[in-house]
């Protein structure tokens, strides 16, 4: 309508403002696209996982090449506004407000929820740590990353199991000995090989690890309070 020769038939500022198509297509408040929502969603469901877990999830994440990962970048992005490659909470919150409505229940846990996403207790989430939380059940389905994540495990001989000391070791070297003391992770490291140690040899194998992860996909609130590790 704008296309007119005379000026007179020509829609006025106001008429043009209003036209159904700019209506339509505003983006003055853009809503979060379908990657954002799923992603933002497994952020909030990785905040329910065990510690361990996610730190075994960091693991994983830190094995994973960028291929496949383009809509988590754009998504971290998104979120990162300053542009410093790191997550504050401010900015994890607005885009929690944006996806799930002011006045949600995932926006009232928010603090609750960052502060489990920051797994290494550093005040920020960075990119590993987002990740892992944003991949959700994505990251049972990278075979190589989880065979890397479980060789990280493997640290002592590199025979295939990880057993309890290394487990302990790790937890305390990732940064959980910030948190925790040596004798906690001790003890956390003995609840996980007693729970999935199905064969009963004292360590875990690869299949028994991959059962372990399993419980990222869908963890258990109320036996996660029962139990120091999950």
């Amino acid at each position: 309508s704008l296309l007119r020769w005379r000026p007179n038939e020509r829609l006025s500022a106001q008429e043009v403002l209003n036209h159904p198509w700019l209506s339509k297509h505003d983006t003055s408040n853009p809503q979060p696209s379908m990657a954002s929502q799923e992603v933002l969603a497994n952020l909030h469901r990785f905040s329910k996982t065990s510690t361990f877990l996610s730190l075994c999830a960091a693991s994983v994440a830190q094995q994973l090449s960028r291929k496949g990962l383009k809509e988590l970048q754009t998504v971290f992005q998104e979120l990162d506004t300053n542009g410093d490659g790191m997550l504050q909470l401010h900015e994890v919150r607005s885009g929690f407000e944006k996806m799930f409505g002011a006045g949600s229940a995932p926006l009232a846990e928010i603090e609750e929820v960052f502060q489990r996403l920051d797994i290494d207790g550093s005040g920020a989430i960075d990119y590993t740590e987002f990740l892992a939380a944003g991949l959700g059940n994505r990251v049972n389905n990278e075979v190589d990353a989880l065979w890397a994540a479980f060789k990280a495990f493997d640290v002592q001989d590199s025979d295939g199991n990880v057993t309890q000391a290394e487990i302990a070791q790790v937890l305390y070297e990732a940064g959980a000995g910030q948190t925790w003391s040596r004798e906690k992770c001790d003890e956390l490291a003995k609840e996980v090989v007693e729970q999935f140690d199905r064969d009963g040899n004292g360590s875990l194998d690869f299949d028994e690890w991959l059962l372990m992860m399993k419980r990222h996909e869908d963890p258990e609130p109320e036996e996660c309070h029962r139990r120091v590790s999950l």
